[in-house]
């Protein structure tokens, strides 16, 4: 599932403050709503030292409100089970549900997060079935989330949660391994695109879907659309390693140029010219001609300290996919390093072969790599 648990529970508690008080509530109890509201804590805290409620409804404020402000989380939750049980009824019950159910979805205790989600009886709180499926989900009931998230995308009009409710079902039926229907529930997804926050994610997933159907150029081309949407991000290191596992599937009929538009080295007609005519002979290139090759045991490198001509093999999210690679080029008689790339907060690890004086030599070792079906592209340092 995409959303994060921190992320979406904060979505659910905003969502629950937005209910509002009855008419017949005093002004002291509506003032200590409106400043937790504020977030002016200690005023709340002010009113709770005095405040008595005269009904069942300010009763009911009055508990919610000392759980919210109580830093003890057993303390927090004995106070939202007593205002459960006391007023089960009441706005501020059911919000004490939803804040139950939390707990316990933190905690990894989903069959008490399902308990607790599946009281809430007020028609206004549809997110409780967004939180039923997510809960399914955690517990590996991918039927029953499938079931929960449909409702929720069904009731719901406008949410923050509905965008990632299409998420869950697609992932639960690939957990299913129904990838036919998550590719149909993803295409309802895009035929919504003002519910799409996350592009990227959505044709990662389609593309992946695609694959375990061999569905070939539908996977290539929704992975190509999430790549070219942000070369950067830790999705582009997923959906990279994804068409590197299919090349080595099924080798060169996957076109993986894409993933190379720019060459930072002015060399394409050299290259051209070396794939025409090999050594000059008609032959291709062999690792014989090349010059100062040194094989050994992947290594690790910082590429600011190096100079020379290299050629970038692959780019990956997993450290150990780029030693894989390594390992596969060193056996070509080629000398295969890698090295650790942050951008911005993402880090990815780079699979380089080199370096090279000699602009040819550089292009021979390009050609022995293409004829083992590994794509790569000249650099200079």
């Amino acid at each position: 599932m995409k959303v994060s648990l921190a992320a979406g529970l904060l979505a659910l508690i905003l969502f629950c403050q937005a209910h509002t008080l009855s008419a017949g509530v005093s002004s002291q109890i509506r003032k200590l709503a409106d400043d937790y509201e504020k977030g002016n804590l200690e005023s709340c805290a002010e009113i709770l030292k005095t405040a008595k409620g005269d009904n069942a409804e300010e009763k009911a404020v009055i508990l919610y409100y000392k759980a919210m402000l109580t830093r003890d989380a057993a303390g927090a939750a004995s106070l939202l089970k007593q205002l459960a049980e006391a007023y089960p009824r009441d706005l501020h019950a059911q919000k004490a549900f939803y804040e139950l159910g939390s707990i316990s979805l933190l905690e990894r205790d989903y069959q008490a997060a399902l308990g607790f989600f599946n009281r809430i009886t007020d028609p206004g709180f549809d997110d409780k079935h967004y939180w039923i499926a997510h809960t399914h989900f955690q517990k590996g009931d991918y039927t029953n989330a499938i079931a929960s998230a449909n409702q929720y995308i069904r009731l719901a009009k406008s949410n923050p949660l509905l965008e990632d409710a299409y998420y869950l079902t697609a992932n639960s039926y690939i957990e299913l391994h129904q990838y036919g229907s998550a590719i149909t529930t993803l295409k309802q997804l895009l035929a919504k695109p003002e519910l799409i926050k996350d592009e990227q994610y959505l044709r990662y997933r389609y593309g992946y879907a695609a694959e375990q159907l061999d569905f070939r150029a539908e996977a290539i081309s929704q992975y190509k659309k999430g790549y070219e949407l942000n070369r950067y991000s830790q999705l582009a290191y997923l959906i990279e390693d994804r068409l590197f596992e299919m090349r080595s599937r099924y080798g060169s009929v996957i076109d993986l140029s894409f993933l190379y538009p720019h060459v930072s080295s002015p060399l394409p007609e050299i290259v051209l010219a070396a794939q025409n005519t090999g050594n000059g002979n008609g032959n291709s290139a062999s690792p014989d001609s090349l010059v100062g090759v040194k094989t050994g045991a992947p290594k690790e490198i910082d590429l600011s300290q190096q100079q020379g001509l290299y050629l970038q093999a692959g780019r990956f999210s997993n450290k150990k996919n780029a030693i894989n690679l390594c390992e596969k080029i060193i056996k070509l008689n080629l000398t295969a390093q890698y090295y650790e790339s942050k951008q911005f907060a993402e880090v990815s690890w780079v699979v380089v072969v080199g370096p090279y004086q000699a602009q040819q030599d550089a292009v021979n070792a390009k050609i022995i790599l293409q004829e083992s079906q590994i794509e790569s592209f000249i650099i200079q340092r």
